[in-house]
């Protein structure tokens, strides 16, 4: 989930400064690094989508600006809309494009510098830039820096921006992409977004190249009030949609896949919502919410963020990942083809502070059970369909105040949740119906030991101090303080427990409740006689209290362990 040492989970390498001192030529709204002049004729009449099958003629072309422009008119108090043909983008996907476009965005070059040079459109009132149906092959960093403007396509896949990655080997934080900030190292941006357009590279990824062979293709950074929708973005080597230090942030509609790193990253993002979203096939988190440039940091902590109604799919860790953040809400997601955690909270390697997070309504398969030959996986952990806590060993408890409830799990590798070094965890009314995965992947394989030998899939840990075999209990709290197992229905792994708490000392875990909750052995015996090995606490001292559970409707005698 780190970009790289100063990406977006660890700070930037004062890239905007940088870009601006490496010679640009473009204008104040949009920065262009690279080279090529754009034919002047007019834009072609007939173009292709990505499928290269779907023919487009003028007269669609002259439809979708329409339509563009009526959409938006309301929306953003009557902006102009600037069509990039207009200005001599073809679009053909062989034409370098990059020059076109900021013709059409600039009006006036009346300084050497850049920066004040002047836009066809007002900021203060907003402005579009169209991008009719085609293929625009783009060279170069593309930055917007203006405020106000919104760039816009025909529809994902009728729409695309191509940028040139392909044999890059220079500074990634300059490589060709789109990217929306200020290159003044003291301004931020505000009211920009994204909307109806495909974004790609010209890159081929594959679980044998390195973790990141190029960059995000799309990044933002410092924006107030952003809007990404209907956007499809695919073959990044690195993020697909990177969003860092950003307020008010929406993210809907779009569709995230084949990407290298995590699908859709909001990193130190404050009042964001990711909803309505596809993800697939991503080499590390589908989505990850987490802090900015490094753990501890209150300041830098991502804030009030949802993550809503999206579909994640074939990810190569975990499919929801939050760390670093106060106050996340996950609800209402599917998410299938996991190599790691389903939904983790704080499964990472450094001591992040994560509070104040609700799991609620989720839809969970197949987790820890994506990854074969082909496939890149990055993340390393393990799996369980729901995580809570570190999975990195360490001693300080810095997970706190968080809710699972109303999540429906079926197939999992090794339990449904694992609590481990959190406090204040409540888990209810989940269904957890399985069944559960015990087997391990072989060694040496892919999936066990990810690509390239990164993104290690690790066995869960011995029982308790002392133990000396994995178990895999439906529900495991380790080393947790305060948490509540409530009302919840299972269906454990053969011969296995229902609930294990466990911790190296008494002290360590303490005030654990396991009330209501319906053990399902459907044809198998019991665990135990009367079922009194269903729940246990390991070591000797550990505090447990258990009342109201049953097991294939027998019900359990209330203990508080040790007795």
């Amino acid at each position: 989930m780190v970009e790289r040492p100063g990406g977006p989970a660890g700070g930037p390498k004062l890239t905007r400064r940088r870009a601006l001192a490496a010679g640009a030529t473009g204008g104040a709204g949009l920065w262009a690094l690279g080279t090529g002049t754009a034919h002047a004729e007019a834009a072609a009449q007939t173009t292709f989508d990505d499928t290269g099958m779907q023919v487009v003629t003028g007269a669609t072309v002259q439809a979708a600006l329409e339509a563009t422009d009526a959409r938006l008119e309301g929306t953003l108090g009557g902006p102009g809309v600037i069509n990039v043909g207009d200005y001599g983008a073809l679009g053909d996907g062989v034409t370098n494009d990059m020059p076109a476009v900021i013709d059409a965005v600039i009006a006036e070059k009346s300084s050497p510098n850049p920066l004040e040079w002047l836009p066809r459109f007002d900021p203060a009132v907003g402005g579009v830039l169209y991008f009719p149906p085609g293929r625009y092959l783009l060279h170069g960093l593309l930055t917007v820096w203006y405020p106000g403007l919104h760039l816009v396509g025909a529809g994902m896949g009728v729409t695309t921006l191509v940028f040139h990655q392909a044999g890059y080997s220079g500074d990634p934080d300059l490589a060709p992409k789109l990217w929306f900030t200020d290159p003044r190292f003291d301004r931020r941006i505000h009211d920009v977004g994204l909307h109806d357009l495909t974004v790609t590279t010209d890159v081929e990824l594959g679980p044998e190249t390195p973790r990141e062979i190029g960059d995000t293709v799309l990044k933002c950074f410092q924006v107030d009030r952003l809007q990404i929708s209907g956007v499809e973005v695919h073959d990044s080597p690195s993020f697909g949609l990177s969003i860092w230090d950003c307020t008010d942030v929406t993210v809907d509609r779009c569709y995230v896949h084949d990407t290298h790193i995590d699908g859709i990253h909001l990193a130190s993002v404050r009042r964001g919502v990711v909803s309505g979203c596809r993800i697939d096939h991503t080499g590390d988190d589908g989505i990850a919410v987490s802090g900015g440039s490094a753990p501890g940091a209150e300041q830098i902590l991502g804030r009030q963020v949802v993550v809503s109604s999206n579909v994640v799919t074939r990810s190569g860790s975990r499919g929801i990942a939050v760390f670093g953040a106060d106050g996340v809400v996950v609800q209402g997601n599917s998410v299938s083809g996991t190599h790691q955690a389903g939904i983790g909270v704080n499964l990472d390697a450094l001591p992040w502070e994560c509070r104040n997070v609700v799991i609620v309504a989720n839809h969970l398969d197949g987790i820890g059970l994506y990854g074969e030959d082909g496939d890149t996986l990055w993340g390393a952990g393990i799996p369980y369909a729901v995580g809570v806590g570190t999975d990195h060993g360490g001693e300080a408890i810095t997970v706190e105040n968080v809710l699972v409830e109303g999540n429906v799990v079926g197939e999992t590798r090794n339990g449904y949740l694992r609590v481990e070094q959190a406090q204040d965890v409540t888990v209810a009314s989940n269904r957890f119906h399985g069944p559960v995965t015990t087997e391990q992947p072989a060694p040496g394989s892919i999936q066990q030991q990810g690509s390239l030998g990164q993104g290690v899939m690790f066995p869960p840990a011995p029982p308790y101090s002392g133990g000396a075999t994995p178990v895999f209990p439906g529900l495991r709290v380790r080393r947790s303080p305060r948490v509540r197992l409530d009302a919840n229905t299972l269906r454990p792994a053969a011969g296995e427990r229902a609930v294990l708490v466990e911790g190296h000392t008494a002290a360590e875990v303490t005030w654990s409740r396991v009330s209501g909750n319906t053990i399902d052995r459907g044809a198998a015996p019991p665990l135990g006689t009367g079922g009194a090995d269903e729940i246990a606490a390991e070591p000797t001292g550990v505090v447990v209290h258990q009342t109201g559970n049953d097991v294939n409707g027998l019900a359990l005698a209330p203990v508080t362990t040790p007795a």
